[in-house]
């Protein structure tokens, strides 16, 4: 029934894998606050998908290279 030499894809040991970015680019001061001022506390009635959706807005504000957004929440997120 089953092939006993049948490819299995290996299980990383995490799902969130740093990518590599170039550091040509320096998070602005004021993006840096506002993400500071928005930690999420663990809390029982804080909503971790608001504070995603927050984190989210926050860094739309802000303007960085060209290819650049995503390696800055990457470093941003707390």
């Amino acid at each position: 029934m089953w092939s006993s030499t049948r490819i299995v894809a290996l299980t990383p040991s995490s799902v969130i894998v740093q990518i590599p970015t170039s550091d040509n680019f320096r998070i602005k001061g004021t993006h840096m606050q506002m993400i500071q001022d928005n930690q999420f506390d663990g809390r029982i009635r804080s909503d971790p998908y608001r504070h995603v959706a927050d984190f989210l807005e926050i860094s739309n504000l802000f303007q960085y290279g060209e290819n650049q957004e995503e390696a800055v929440m990457l470093r941003t997120f707390p």
